[in-house]
């Protein structure tokens, strides 16, 4: 055998080696007289001999197409069903913060009027009280003037009696 025979003989081996570890038969006496081609080709026409085996049916198009479109029927029901229950909230919401804001409106009102009711208030008393600190202070100049008189009647009355006596 020559170094090319050699290298064939080698070639088929690792031929025979890949195609059985693929789960091909492979015929050892073809390996001998056949080229490694010819050996495949017979395997595939062998292959196509075999019974072939029912294949499932993929489902028509509008079987495919039809449950989408229920879905989404349904899902933009839904989105329709959610956005009027969300406006309905938003509409529920600006009436009730509306009514609080009048209500807080009113309460503000109410207190600016008591507010300024107290002012005036606080400024009546405060005249009454610096009226009544004017009297006061009024009474106790007379308060001291009659003191002072007291004082004289009372340094005359010690006089006429130290004159009796």
């Amino acid at each position: 055998m020559c170094v090319g025979q050699h290298v064939a003989r080698g070639l088929a081996l690792s031929l025979v080696l890949s195609t059985q570890a693929l789960g091909l038969v492979f015929f050892e006496e073809a390996a001998d007289t056949c080229s490694p081609g010819l050996v495949l080709l017979q395997q595939r026409a062998q292959a196509l001999r075999r019974p072939v085996e029912p294949v499932e049916r993929l489902p028509e198009v509008a079987d495919m197409l039809s449950k989408p479109s229920e879905v989404l029927d349904a899902l933009s029901s839904r989105a329709a069903e959610l956005e009027k229950d969300l406006l309905n909230m938003q509409n529920e919401s600006a009436s009730s913060i509306n009514t609080r804001k009048a209500e807080y409106d009113q309460a503000l009102v109410e207190q600016v009027s008591n507010q300024k009711l107290i002012v005036a208030v606080n400024a009546n008393i405060s005249a009454e009280v610096q009226r009544l600190s004017s009297m006061n202070q009024a009474l106790r100049e007379q308060a001291a003037e009659i003191q002072r008189t007291n004082d004289v009647f009372r340094a005359d009355l010690a006089a006429f009696q130290s004159n009796v006596t």
